[in-house]
């Protein structure tokens, strides 16, 4: 189960840094 651990923080990344980024 820890690959998705780090799989969720990978996402949880992507959306904190892409979301404010991109602004859909």
């Amino acid at each position: 189960m820890f690959i998705t651990e780090w799989k969720w923080d990978n996402i949880a990344m992507d959306f904190v840094g892409g979301l404010p980024k991109t602004r859909k």
